[in-house]
């Protein structure tokens, strides 16, 4: 960047980089790539390193970085959410538990997930484990059956490490299909015609079993789904989605 294009690299382009290897699985490479800034490291770049750690199971890591991130973001939810997130992929309760009373102890919540669909001029809200009155409707029960039996025969099984609980696979399976974005295309499925697109916005970074869903959703109906989450928008059709996977 320098000797050809005469561009000094930025934080941002440096944050790039460290998201690149880190996705790679060449952390310790990202790690150098950090050590050696002539600027100091943003709170970006220390989350970018310890997403790769979540994505690549690195525990150690992760929480020698967490440890910068606290200082730097002390008040930031989402770094305490990930390394729970981290400690729970492993198995490692004490540490889910114990993020969770270091946030109970600073006041820190969790932002609770929230979607948003707009049928004929109007919008509607749903929150994660919400949307009692449709999801015991007969309506939403019968599509959902119908649904999930054509998905798993296309092949999809549900991703319960998404759940930061010790608890039983059945109770797992329970919470994720109450995840607000779930919520949302089913509503959007019942209320809108057949090749309709479903377009849907969400608070937080779509967890990775919905991702999945949504993209086995599409291809069994036939539907478009568009979803817009902190990170991108999310393209959904015929079974694939426009991030390829990287979000």
């Amino acid at each position: 960047m320098n000797t050809e294009f005469g561009i000094s690299p930025s934080l941002e382009h440096h944050a790039c980089l460290v998201d690149i290897l880190g996705r790679g699985g060449r952390i310790k490479e990202a790690l150098e790539v950090v050590k050696n800034m002539s600027m100091k490291p943003s709170g970006s770049i220390w989350g970018s390193l310890l997403n790769s750690c979540r994505l690549h199971g690195n525990v150690s890591l992760a929480e020698a970085i967490a440890k910068r991130l606290f200082e730097l973001e002390p008040n930031n939810p989402g770094n305490y959410v990930l390394l729970s997130n981290i400690y729970a992929n492993a198995g490692l309760w004490e540490g889910v538990k114990m993020v969770r009373d270091v946030m109970e102890k600073r006041g820190i919540k969790k932002e609770a997930g929230c979607s948003w669909i707009q049928i004929k001029k109007k919008l509607h809200t749903f929150v994660a484990s919400g949307g009692f009155e449709l999801r015991s409707s007969n309506e939403y029960k019968k599509l959902w059956n119908e649904l999930m039996e054509a998905m798993e025969a296309d092949g999809y099984v549900s991703s319960t490490g998404v759940v930061l609980h010790d608890v039983n696979e059945e109770m797992k399976a329970m919470w994720v299909c109450g995840h607000s974005e779930r919520v949302a295309t089913m509503f959007g499925l019942i209320h809108t015609g057949a090749g309709i697109p479903i377009r849907i916005t969400k608070n937080l970074r779509v967890c990775v079993d919905c991702h999945s869903w949504m993209k086995s959703v599409s291809r069994v109906t036939r539907r478009v789904i568009i979803l817009r989450d902190t990170n991108r928008f999310h393209h959904f059709d015929k079974g694939m989605c426009s991030c390829k996977d990287y979000w």
